[in-house]
């Protein structure tokens, strides 16, 4: 869906994509490239944290995937994007916490075939170039998902189960 929605984009030729660390699960290399064909891509094997920081400072949509038949999970990218406050698409959605928490934040687009992506991908660099797009995060929602919100929640069920 999402390189079918980039190649299907007005301006496929003025987008970059960056993935970083896609060495880190068997095949998934192959895979980007195979799928990818034609589009400007960049593979980064796995970098440390300070060096990634920099990649994130010049996002400007970070794109998400959910794994297929998995539910509940939260890949930790998801809360390192939500700090940025940068637009997040998650191409497919995933019906699941994923959804919830990009519709709860508003911090990005939910999209499930190439047409949709197209069409916001198009909006998204419109609005870069300052034909502004309204995209206003939730910022109270989106503090719910910081790790240091999470680390209290976490605390608070900690000691509830607690016997000291």
């Amino acid at each position: 869906v999402l390189f079918n929605g980039i190649r299907n984009c007005l301006y496929t030729d003025m987008i970059k994509i960056v993935f970083v660390g896609v060495n880190f699960i068997d095949g998934q290399k192959k895979r980007v490239i195979e799928q990818s064909k034609g589009l400007n891509i960049e593979l980064i094997d796995r970098i440390p944290r300070e060096k990634l920081e920099k990649y994130i400072a010049q996002t400007d949509v970070f794109f998400l995937t959910n794994l297929t038949g998995v539910k509940g999970w939260f890949p930790v990218k998801i809360f390192d994007y939500l700090k940025w406050r940068r637009p997040i698409v998650l191409c497919p959605g995933d019906n699941d916490v994923l959804d919830q928490v990009i519709l709860r934040t508003n911090s990005g687009y939910i999209i499930n075939d190439s047409f949709k992506c197209a069409r916001i991908i198009e909006s998204l660099y419109l609005e870069k170039h300052n034909i502004l797009i309204d995209f206003n995060p939730n910022e109270s929602e989106v503090k719910k998902y910081s790790r240091q919100y999470q680390t209290k929640i976490l605390a608070r069920i900690l000691d509830s189960k607690s016997q000291w």
